[in-house]
């Protein structure tokens, strides 16, 4: 690959990432009368906005069928110049430097715990999205359905579906922001840049809700800290999983509740509306959510209706237009169109109340129910205890209890007082939003078990535990407020030595590149602290914010120079990883290539590098084997590709009539049964 390539596909990769930032200054600016707050509610505001015009970029050029790269480049360089014109005559540059000039402000007066602490942080992300961004994605959901979905729309540059019926349905927000991320020049490897940001914003929103329920600021920056470094949400970095942008969106949608209840301004009612919008979208589990979060505000603008909000809604039409559109356009689209095409908004579930069919579907929702934790987990039994608290412990770390007990202590704040201050009624709410999650977890599809395993407690139930991340960051918000109403000495040295074990655990666990990075900052710290020479004065003396203005222009050089190098140990990693029929179709990407697969739920690895690959599954319903091969010769199948997801005698049996078949097809790839995909050439 020309170096040249790399370059460009560097220059539009951040192009993608900055094009929405002047458009939604812009309409935040207008929306909200040039008010600024704090920079941290800031980067929140613009992120909500930042999504939201991707998705509905993606929207658009999907429902025109011009879902290509080429027409991104032209939509996003509209929007960019656009808002650029916009913010330059309405003199927003001033607003942007000091709202950049408050963040580091804030980062500034840091004490040395927390600067120490930053560090730390920005040291893993940055180790963490390298090794992922170098390291193609193997989680099994990503390649099932979710990247090939996305691999289908940019094949056919329409929202197409794909796949079996159910994954078919599913909405698909996040995938359709991710996608463009996807540099058809160079590789896929920045499809996760949308993980990393959400995971930021994730710390971010934890810490405000906290400050706004009344948790001070140690106890707030210790709860997001924990809950950023929690292995579930660490490890689904590198993946396509929704859960955490789900979990994310929500607290934003609720945070701008708790802004709104707070403040009195509707405008954050509006906020929170789009950030509904948006998670309806992600995920269809997100259904209940919604409505719970509907009711509270329905119930908080009740009370309010006699009040001076009331008065605002003349001057807010427009804004209210914009929400309820981003709600409909950007959480209904994919449930109206399933609606349209197959009469069931949900897909592919079949919805029987009292007997009474509401929506069609080929799936059961008694087959869905069997999967749950209420139908599978005995409370008396002590294995299900035991196979259960293992794998929380596993993918939530240890601070997940101390977040369950303080959570549990908590519930004597509803029988202290008979009336509640306000912070007190939004803790309580908090409260009940967390009962809420934990009863909706219990009672979610595949939590337990899925429909072709066991049918009771495993280990798999670890996988399911992603579906309560909501319930747990409740938790953690609710430990905060708990941790800040603690005696000051006690709090301080119960927060530093839960820093001191994450820091300490996560060095331990790192690997030799994320050591090393840690030691020469250490190393580097001790020699500043205690050389007395007068040049390490004068750096001592060096105002923070030029520092850290030298450290992000080191990092941004460092980035480029090793942007080419990801790549080659990313492509060294994908014949280990996918298999070594890998390289046999890296060669021939200079065209398109038709591929049948049979028993091979993770069909993405045979997209090709650069997703031009055509595949399709193989019917195998009859034994006509010769009559099968004659088909799919006459539509184009060039290849055939079989998985071993599953090992049946079906399995065998066809693999045993292609070994039989030298005059049919050709084997490629020669490798034991049981390694890895079997390629066949049709001949």
């Amino acid at each position: 690959m020309i170096f040249s390539n790399y370059i460009v596909s560097f220059i539009i990769l951040c192009f993608f990432i900055i094009s929405p930032l002047p458009l939604s200054i812009y309409i935040i600016s207008k929306i909200e009368n040039n008010k600024y707050e704090n920079p941290l509610h800031n980067i929140i505001t613009i992120v909500l906005f930042w999504c939201v015009i991707h998705i509905s970029i993606g929207l658009v050029l999907g429902l025109t069928k011009l879902l290509a790269q080429n027409f991104y480049i032209i939509s996003h360089s509209i929007l960019f110049f656009i808002g650029l014109f916009i913010g330059y005559k309405k003199k927003l540059v001033n607003p942007v430097v000091e709202q950049c000039i408050g963040i580091l402000k804030i980062i500034n007066n840091l004490d040395k715990v927390f600067l120490a602490l930053a560090l730390f942080l920005i040291i893993y992300t940055i180790n963490i999205f390298y090794l992922s961004i170098s390291t193609p994605i193997d989680n099994y959901d990503s390649l099932a359905y979710h990247l090939p979905t996305m691999v289908n729309w940019y094949q056919t540059q329409s929202l197409s579906t794909w796949g079996w019926e159910l994954i078919a349905r599913y909405p698909y927000n996040w995938e359709l922001l991710s996608v463009v991320f996807f540099n058809p020049i160079v590789s896929d490897a920045f499809i996760i840049i949308p993980n990393f940001i959400i995971w930021v914003v994730s710390g971010i929103i934890v810490y405000l809700i906290c400050k706004e329920l009344g948790s001070d600021r140690l106890s707030s920056i210790v709860t997001s800290f924990l809950i950023m470094m929690m292995p579930e949400i660490v490890k689904n970095l590198n993946t396509m999983h929704i859960d955490l942008p789900f979990a994310t969106f929500f607290l934003i949608s609720l945070y701008y509740y708790i802004k709104a209840v707070k403040g009195g301004n509707i405008i954050y009612i509006l906020y929170s509306i789009m950030a509904m919008g948006v998670f309806l979208g992600i995920k269809t589990s997100s259904i209940p959510y919604l409505i719970i979060l509907l009711v509270i505000i329905s119930y908080w603008l009740i009370q309010k209706r006699n009040e001076t909000i009331n008065n605002h809604f003349c001057n807010l039409k427009g804004r209210i237009v914009l929400s309820m559109l981003s709600l409909i356009i950007l959480g209904l689209f994919w449930y109206i169109r399933n609606w349209i095409e197959i009469g069931n908004p949900l897909g592919s579930v079949k919805i029987v109340i009292n007997n009474v069919e509401l929506f069609p579907g080929i799936i059961d929702n008694k087959t869905l129910s069997i999967t749950t934790l209420a139908h599978l987990f005995d409370f008396i039994n002590i294995i299900h205890w035991k196979i259960f608290l293992k794998e929380l412990y596993v993918r939530y770390g240890f601070q997940i209890l101390l977040f369950i007990v303080f959570w549990i202590s908590s519930v004597h704040l509803f029988f202290n007082k008979k009336k509640y201050s306000n912070t007190q009624e939004l803790f309580i709410t908090i409260i009940i939003l967390s009962l809420f999650s934990l009863l909706t977890y219990w009672y979610s599809p595949f939590s337990a078990d899925a429909p072709n395993h066991f049918k009771t407690i495993t280990p798999w139930i670890g996988e399911g535990m992603r579906y309560a991340l909501i319930f747990f960051i409740l938790c953690g918000i609710v430990f905060s407020v708990m941790l800040s109403n603690m005696p000051l000495y006690y709090k301080h040295a119960f927060c530093y030595l839960l820093i001191l074990i994450i820091v300490i655990h996560t060095i331990i666990k790192g690997n030799l590149l994320f050591k090393m990075m840690i030691s020469f900052c250490l190393v580097t710290y001790l020699f500043l602290c205690y050389n007395n020479s007068s040049v390490i004065k004068e750096v001592l003396k060096y105002s923070r914010i030029k520092f850290i203005g030298i450290i992000l222009a080191f990092f941004i050089i460092n980035l480029m120079s090793t942007y080419y190098a990801v790549f080659i140990i990313r492509e060294e990693k994908r014949a280990r990883i996918y298999g070594s029929f890998i390289t046999y179709f890296d060669d021939k990407q200079t065209r398109k290539i038709n591929v049948g697969y049979c028993f091979n739920n993770r069909p993405y690895p045979l997209m090709g590098k650069l997703w031009k690959n055509i595949i399709r599954p193989i019917d195998l319903s009859s034994y006509d084997y010769d009559n099968i091969i004659l088909r799919l010769k006459q539509n184009g199948v060039e290849y055939i590709s079989i998985g071993l997801d599953f090992y049946t005698d079906q399995t065998k049996h066809f693999y045993q009539y292609l070994a039989k078949s030298p005059r049919k097809v050709k084997k490629i790839i020669d490798v034991p049964l049981g390694k890895e995909i079997l390629l066949y050439k049709i001949l």
